[in-house]
């Protein structure tokens, strides 16, 4: 993840016109509705195990938490980040579509 947040880092920011960055905005904005629930659980499985009174599994609990809420929040920074490098219109509507599409099968794999 830092390799990639290092290549997005270098690479020239597209500053864009004002269509660019409605879409942009918007992107990002559908981007954070659909990551929230994500980051959401992941905290509240970490609070969840931190107030367990039980010893057993609460290593596990705290990781899969962690791992989900970390996961979700670098998901939306770097796909913002990558966002900020295109100039496309149809780049960035793409693009979100698939991020899209990805969350939904993520959800729906974790629900069988």
């Amino acid at each position: 993840m830092w390799y990639m947040l290092n290549v997005y880092l270098r690479s020239d920011v597209i500053i864009g016109d004002f269509s660019v960055n409605v879409a942009r905005l918007l992107g990002a904005v559908a981007l954070h509705v659909m990551i929230m629930p994500e980051s959401f659980q992941g905290i509240s499985l970490i609070k969840f195990s931190l107030a367990s009174k039980q010893r057993q599994g609460r290593k596990r609990q705290f990781l899969i938490g962690f791992f989900q809420a970390f996961t979700s929040f670098g998901t939306e920074v770097l796909n913002l980040l990558f966002m900020c490098t295109q100039s496309e219109i149809t780049d960035i509507v793409a693009n979100n579509l698939v991020l899209t599409f990805i969350i939904n099968i993520d959800d729906m794999i974790s629900s069988i």
